[in-house]
C-alpha cells in the first residue's frame, strides 16, 4: 500500500490489514488504528503522534526514527519490532508486548510501561527518564548505558538485567530482585532501595550516596570502596559482606547486621551504628571518629588500629 493517501488527511484504520504495507514518513498524527494489523509494515520516519495503537500486531514492523510522542500502543503485539531513534516519550505501553525488540538509543522518558514485556530487549542507551515500569518483565534485557533516572523499577525482578554503566539516581528500586547484579561504577545517588534483594551484588565503587537501603539484603555483597556517605542502611543485613574502604561517612546503621563483615580501612565517621551487630567483624583501620556505637554488639571483632577519637556512646561488651 502506497502513503500517498494517508499522508493527506486523517484516516480510520481500525483493524485495517496493513501487513507489509509502506507507510514511511506518512503522516498519521492522531490517527486511529486500533486493531490494525500491521505485521512487517515499513513506518520508518512516520509521524504517529498521539496515535491510536491500542491492540494492534506490529511484530517485526520497522519504526526506526518515527515520532510516536503520547501515542496509545496499550497491549500492542511489537515482537522483535524495530524502534530505534524513534520518539516514545510520554507514550502509553501497559500490558505491549516487546520481547527481542530493539529500543536502543530511543526516548521513553516519562512512558508507562506497566506490565510491560522487554524480554531480551535492546534498550541499550535509552532514556527512561521518570518512566513507569511497574510489574514490567525485564529478563535478559540490556539496560547498559540507559539513563533510569527517578523511573520507577519497584519489585521488578532485575536479577538478569543488563544495567552496566546505567544511570540510576533517584530511581525507585523498593524491594527489587537484584541477586548478583553487576553494579560496579553505577550511580545509583538517592535510590530508593528500601527493602532490596542485594545478594552477592558486585557493587564495587557504586554511588549510593544519600540513597535509602532500609532493610536491604546486603549478604556477601561485594561493596569495596563504594560510597554509602550519609546512606540509610536502618536494619540492611549486610552479614560477610565486603566493604573494604567503603566511605560509611555519617550513614544510618541503626540495628544493621554487620556480622562477620570485612571493613577494613572503611570510613564509618559520625556514623550511627546504634544497636548494630558487629560481632566477628573484621574493624582493622576503621575511622570510627565520632561514630556512635549505643548498643552494638562488637564481640569478636578486630579493631586494630581503629580511630575511636570521639567516641560517643562506645559500650565495649565484655563476653
Amino acid at each position: 500500500m502506497s502513503n500517498s493517501n494517508l499522508t493527506k488527511f486523517h484516516t480510520d484504520l481500525k483493524g485495517a490489514n496493513l501487513r507489509q504495507a509502506d507507510l514511511t514518513r506518512a503522516s498519521l498524527t492522531d490517527a486511529d488504528l486500533t486493531g490494525a494489523y500491521l505485521v512487517d509494515a515499513d513506518l520508518r520516519g512516520a509521524n504517529l503522534e498521539r496515535a491510536k495503537l491500542e491492540g494492534a500486531d506490529l511484530r517485526g514492523a520497522d519504526l526506526r526514527g518515527a515520532d510516536l510522542r503520547g501515542a496509545d500502543l496499550t497491549n500492542t503485539d511489537m515482537k522483535g519490532a524495530d524502534l530505534m531513534g524513534a520518539d516514545l516519550r510520554e507514550v502509553e505501553l501497559s500490558g505491549a508486548n516487546l520481547e527481542c525488540a530493539v529500543l536502543e538509543g530511543v526516548s521513553l522518558e516519562g512512558a508507562l510501561l506497566w506490565e510491560t514485556n522487554l524480554d531480551k530487549a535492546d534498550l541499550a542507551g535509552a532514556n527512561l527518564r521518570w518512566a513507569n515500569l511497574k510489574g514490567a518483565h525485564l529478563d535478559d534485557t540490556d539496560l547498559s548505558g540507559a539513563d533510569l533516572q527517578k523511573a520507577k523499577l519497584g519489585g521488578l525482578n532485575l536479577q538478569n538485567t543488563n544495567l552496566k554503566d546505567a544511570n540510576l539516581e533517584s530511581a525507585n528500586l523498593r524491594h527489587a530482585n537484584l541477586q548478583r547484579a553487576f553494579l560496579r561504577y553505577e550511580n545509583l545517588r538517592g535510590a530508593d532501595l528500601k527493602g532490596a534483594d542485594l545478594k552477592d551484588a558486585d557493587l564495587r565503587r557504586v554511588n549510593l550516596k544519600m540513597a535509602n537501603l532500609e532493610g536491604a539484603d546486603l549478604r556477601g555483597a561485594n561493596l569495596t570502596r563504594a560510597n554509602l556517605e550519609e546512606a540509610n542502611l536502618e536494619s540492611a543485613d549486610l552479614r560477610g559482606a565486603d566493604l573494604r574502604k567503603a566511605n560509611l561517612k555519617e550513614a544510618n546503621l541503626k540495628s544493621a547486621n554487620l556480622m562477620g563483615a570485612d571493613l577494613r580501612g572503611a570510613n564509618l565517621s559520625g556514623a550511627d551504628l546504634e544497636n548494630a551487630l558487629l560481632t566477628g567483624a573484621d574493624l582493622q583501620t576503621v575511622n570510627l571518629c565520632g561514630a556512635t556505637l549505643t548498643g552494638a554488639s562488637l564481640v569478636g571483632a578486630n579493631l586494630t588500629e581503629a580511630d575511636l577519637t570521639n567516641m560517643l556512646r562506645l559500650h565495649l561488651p565484655t563476653g
